[in-house]
């Protein structure tokens, strides 16, 4: 008998919704969602409804339609406000000021405000190794979140080839090595001092480039430019690749071996081995799943030409 009563309500139920759709005064909200705003407020006053607008920064395009209320098919008075939400486009807000910062430390920053970020190596005679010489858009200045900030890092001074001086005389020497940007010390002469025969042969000892030199870090930049940093600096590179999660991750350095170090010193030539990741949709389609890593392989690349 329940089950006779609950039917018999339903039917009155859709009889008095039906009714009510039917009535003259009332109808039904068009979907306006994805369309500009003078073309999503023509179609609803058209439809004699009264439109109001909220303007929200998003990643849609500007004056395009992401929300609307009441939601569309619902059925209403005639006249009722419908309230559009309308793109503003990105927030507009400043490039934070990243000159001089270690570049883990500036690209968190620009991050956090909302930028992507792309780096170039340069050489530098003035700023250390590692750390930021210039920014594109420039720190301080308004640009749109999702904009990205090209920052150049510095790699240390420029390395050039050392001239052969050799069988020179100490002017000849020095002119030759101070016209290819080198400075020269006499760090030993033989005879030291006192008198010798004319026409002897005096022998200078000029300091050169040490043979151990630092590691740049390159952990967290592209492999591109990892390469191009660890081979300028005088080092072989070996390139090894391992799965990573998410696509962000993709072709960026994981780690290196030996690390990056300003402090620690090894022989011009070693090889650094960089681990670069890889992400394959087709066997991780979901970057929430962790995905078994493959068994890494190695290359190498050449080292820039030494002095």
């Amino acid at each position: 008998m329940w089950v006779a009563a609950a039917l018999a309500l339903l039917v009155v139920a859709g009889v008095a919704v039906a009714l009510i759709a039917a009535r003259p005064d009332r109808t039904q909200v068009p979907n306006v969602v994805g369309s500009s705003i003078s073309v999503a407020t023509q179609r609803l006053q058209n439809d004699g409804f009264e439109v109001t607008t909220v303007r929200d920064n998003s990643e849609k395009p500007r004056n395009t339609v992401i929300g609307q209320q009441p939601a569309a098919g619902s059925i209403v008075d005639a006249g009722t406000k419908v309230t559009i939400n309308v793109s503003d486009g990105r927030a507009i807000t400043a490039v934070p000021d990243v000159v001089g910062q270690g570049r883990r430390a500036a690209r968190k920053s620009l991050i956090a405000a909302g930028f992507l970020v792309d780096e170039t190596p340069a050489p530098s005679d003035t700023v250390k190794v590692d750390r930021v010489i210039a920014e594109e858009p420039s720190g301080r200045s308004q640009a749109e979140q999702g904009t990205t900030v090209q920052i150049t890092v510095s790699t240390g001074p420029e390395q050039i080839a050392v001239a052969d001086v050799t069988g020179k005389t100490e002017d000849d020497a020095r002119t030759a090595l101070e016209a290819a940007g080198f400075k020269v010390a006499v760090i030993e002469q033989n005879p030291a001092d006192g008198r010798a025969a004319r026409g002897s042969t005096v022998t200078i000892i000029v300091a050169t480039e040490p043979k151990q030199i630092a590691v740049p870090d390159v952990v967290g930049r592209t492999q591109n430019t990892a390469t191009k940093t660890l081979s300028g600096s005088g080092f072989e590179v070996g390139v090894q690749e391992v799965a990573v999660d998410t696509p962000e991750q993709d072709g960026i350095v994981q780690k290196q071996e030996p690390a990056g170090s300003a402090d620690k010193k090894v022989d011009r030539g070693t090889t650094v081995t960089i681990t670069v990741g890889r992400f394959d949709p087709a066997l991780n389609p979901d970057p929430s799943v962790t995905t078994t890593t493959p068994a890494a392989s190695t290359t190498t690349a050449p080292a820039a030409p030494g002095p």
